[in-house]
């Protein structure tokens, strides 16, 4: 089973039962997964941090704290825990480009092709999620600056471009092609297998 499976079973469950404690839901999961306690635990933590549940803190009996998961943020508390959660996405890409541009010169072509490739996959993605987010919550400040982070992102690249001799240059630029092919064929699959899901719904 995938992690994106479990993850949407975590969901499935909350759906159906409303909100739930980590070690309430871990025992469902545990029995209607069917999962391994960890491995429900762990699919827990990957639906939080790719906000498909949310923590929320509530309050009962004597003031007494107690974190519940939900599949409904509360609107402000969860813009803070995005912008925090993609803060620390560019702090974690950060550290990883600076580490291969460091590496750079040193590497092979192949190893510089497949460093460019990945990264700038990677890349993408974090692009991809500040546009919604600032679709989400509008052109405010804070969404509009980590924005700019991305098309410094972006310079990062083009300065290394410009590091490599054009043969090599051309032989990273076929690699990155192959690859973005084969990125390709795997989403067709993809949406093929979820056509098929709900073909006779």
């Amino acid at each position: 089973m995938t992690d994106r499976r479990r993850i949407n079973i975590v969901v499935e469950i909350l759906k159906k039962e409303g909100r739930l404690s980590k070690n309430d839901l871990i025992r469902r999961l545990e029995k209607q997964g069917p999962m391994a306690r960890q491995t429900a635990s762990n699919a827990i933590d990957y639906a939080v941090e790719s906000q498909r549940i949310f923590r929320q803190d509530d309050v009962i009996g004597q003031k007494q704290h107690i974190v519940l998961l939900d599949i409904s943020p509360e609107i402000g508390i969860w813009e803070k825990q995005l912008y925090e959660t993609v803060k620390n996405i560019f702090e974690k890409f950060d550290t990883r480009f600076s580490f291969f541009d460091e590496k750079y010169s040193s590497l092979s072509v192949e190893d510089k092709a497949e460093g460019v490739y990945t990264l700038a996959y990677l890349m993408t993605h974090i692009g991809s999620i500040v546009q919604l987010l600032e679709l989400g919550f509008g052109k405010t400040e804070k969404w509009t600056n980590l924005k700019k982070e991305v098309f410094k992102i972006g310079e990062k690249f083009v300065k290394q471009s410009t590091t490599i001799p054009k043969p090599d240059l051309e032989q990273i630029s076929l690699y990155i092609l192959s690859q973005n092919m084969l990125d390709v064929k795997d989403d067709f699959d993809e949406v093929d297998e979820f056509l098929k899901q709900i073909k006779d719904k």
